[in-house]
């Protein structure tokens, strides 16, 4: 049986974490390696030395591969700070066919109306999460696929960090949702950053 292997990176100020796990068929996660390393550089989220930041991450990665035996090639990447913020938006879209039944096309219709918000200057829109979905009026659908209606609504978390920064890579490259993506810290002139997964677009 193939195995679905997933990892997370979690950045914080006194330490970093990475952890590879299998997800099994049954939805039970088998952790597979753990690498907590201090967190060096970082300071509530910010980077205070470049260095030292990129140094823990690649530390922590490194044992939670050789822990796990596993190649780390995908990561979700969780980070927090001043330059990182957020707010609910509700996306709503029709749902036009005769049959009336909801397809995966209109889940991503209605996630993209729900970012189709203004973005203040300075800032850029990282992630749209559905939170739970309405159809017909009736809330906290989780998942409308197959489902009939005429209308569908989406309540969304959604993310946007600072705009204006300097990129330096971190090794090793992994990848983000089957696009190929580096791992990387961001640094602004007034000495805010972030670690993010992104290359010409960020999505996590």
């Amino acid at each position: 049986m193939s195995k679905k292997i997933i990892a997370a990176i979690d950045v914080g100020t006194t330490k970093i974490a990475t952890i590879v796990a299998n997800v099994r068929s049954s939805n039970d996660i088998e952790i597979l390696g753990v690498g907590v390393v201090p967190s060096h550089g970082l300071h509530k989220g910010i980077v205070v030395n470049m260095d030292e930041a990129k140094s823990s991450i690649a530390s922590s990665i490194q044992e939670a591969q050789r822990i796990s035996g596993t190649r780390i090639e995908s990561a979700c990447v969780g980070v927090t700070g001043r330059h990182i913020s957020s707010l609910n938006n509700r996306g709503v879209v029709a749902i036009p066919r005769n049959d009336r039944m909801v397809r995966p096309q209109d889940l991503k219709r209605v996630l993209n109306a729900a970012r189709c918000i203004p973005v203040p200057e300075g800032k850029k829109l990282l992630h749209a999460i559905p939170r739970y979905y309405t159809l017909n009026g009736e809330e906290r659908v989780n998942q409308p696929v197959g489902m009939h209606g005429t209308r569908l609504d989406v309540e969304t978390h959604i993310i946007t960090a600072s705009l204006h920064s300097k990129r330096v890579r971190l090794e090793p490259p992994v990848m983000l949702n089957s696009t190929p993506l580096d791992p990387f810290m961001e640094t602004s002139s007034n000495g805010l950053a972030r670690a993010d997964l992104a290359a010409s677009a960020a999505r996590f």
